[in-house]
């Protein structure tokens, strides 16, 4: 049994977004093992679209995935952006392959024997609201460093994530040949908010110095 989130997409092809939460999802206090976690587009007449499957290197519960769907490139259909990992398959069935995630390798899983995911590539990546393709894959804006840093040993506080905004007036009509659609997104994990540089979204970020955010 899976246990599903929705959003509204309203946009051109897609008109809802749905979360598939696998039934042994955990909270990220809790030791377990989880299933996939997957999104799919659906047309209001209950017609699929397409599916997105996160892979194992994404764990199921209700701090881990939270996803955004906006028109982040201002071509007026929507765009779906979200926390992903080697071992996600976009809409169309295939690994990422943009950015970071051109050469990672699919095949590994870096979940732990408890269930928790500490080690391996993050990526944040915008996906085609009506397709469900990959369109832009960029390393997570807010790494997870030392996972001791957040204030615990096991995975509890480094997982908790606050989902994505873009940042108002920042659109192009231009498209991703302009613009990096990731690049107007502002991401919160645990209370940390990052404003990624504009046109430059594969920009280093030096995000040691969180604690001024966390006081």
């Amino acid at each position: 049994m899976r246990h599903p989130t929705v959003t509204h997409a309203s946009r051109k092809d897609t008109d809802i977004v749905l979360k598939w939460d696998p039934s042994n999802s955990e909270d990220n206090a809790s030791l377990g093992i989880t299933d996939d976690v997957y999104l799919d587009g659906y047309k209001l007449n209950g017609t699929r679209l397409w599916r997105i499957d996160l892979g194992p290197n994404i764990r199921a519960g209700a701090h881990y995935t939270q996803f955004s769907v906006y028109d982040f490139d201002g071509d007026g259909k929507a765009e779906v952006a979200c926390k992903t990992a080697p071992g996600t398959k976009d809409g169309q069935g295939n690994y990422l392959h943009t950015g970071p995630a051109a050469n990672d390798d699919d095949s590994a899983v870096y979940r732990s024997a408890s269930g928790y995911i500490l080690t391996g590539p993050e990526y944040l990546t915008v996906f085609s609201g009506a397709t469900g393709q990959e369109l832009a894959t960029i390393d997570y804006p807010v790494p997870r460093g030392v996972v001791n840093d957040w204030g615990d040993n096991y995975g509890n506080r480094v997982d908790r994530h606050n989902g994505v905004r873009v940042r108002e007036g920042q659109q192009s009509g231009d498209g991703p040949s302009q613009h990096h659609p990731a690049a107007w997104l502002l991401h919160a994990r645990d209370g940390v908010c990052v404003d990624l540089p504009e046109g430059d979204a594969g920009a280093e970020l030096d995000l040691r110095q969180r604690d001024q955010f966390l006081q």
